[in-house]
């Protein structure tokens, strides 16, 4: 009895096929975090009764904004405490003109924050990890990457049949 992993690949072209052949798979005992879903069109979470994935944007933005705002008062201050020259008879640390270099600082942060972190780590496209893609998704038919035991391979391709899908070996790649 085998026990490895097994990814199954199989390419739908109606979404209500895919919809249909994901609650099959949830009936069948498949956990939602082992079936992943591709799309050439941005499909709500809803249309495929999939659970809504959580958005770490709220994260991401206010975490970018702290470490800006920390990098701006170190470079503000830390600039004066390191190279103190006396500027029109001003004191030292006048906290107006550090005021703009701070707020600039702190947008500079959520906007690299939001950009990297959601751009690419949100969006999967880190190319650490090769995943499965066949070019026929770009041209509208529905992805479905199944991950299972080697035991439930049969059963799950089996089910993937009923509803019309074309099982496929697909191409291990970055993207």
């Amino acid at each position: 009895m085998a026990t490895g992993k097994a990814t199954v690949f199989a390419l739908l072209d109606e979404i209500d096929q895919a919809a249909g052949a994901v609650e099959a798979l949830r009936k069948a005992g498949v956990p939602d975090d082992r079936i992943e879903i591709m799309s050439g069109i941005p499909l709500e979470h809803e249309v495929l009764g999939r659970p809504e994935v959580p958005e770490r944007m709220s994260i991401i933005t206010p975490v970018g904004a702290i470490i800006g705002f920390i990098t701006a008062i170190l470079f503000t201050f830390g600039t004066v405490a390191l190279y103190s020259i006396r500027v029109g008879g001003q004191g030292y640390f006048t906290l107006p003109p550090k005021l703009i270099i701070m707020y600039e600082l702190t947008m500079l942060g959520i906007i690299l924050s939001t950009f990297f972190a959601g751009t690419f780590w949100q969006s999967g496209l880190l190319p650490f990890r090769r995943k499965l893609y066949d070019p026929s998704i770009s041209d509208g038919r529905i992805g479905i990457v199944v991950s299972v035991s080697e035991d439930q391979r049969a059963q799950v391709e089996d089910i993937l049949r009923q509803w019309g899908a074309d099982i496929k070996d697909g191409e291990w790649r970055p993207l």
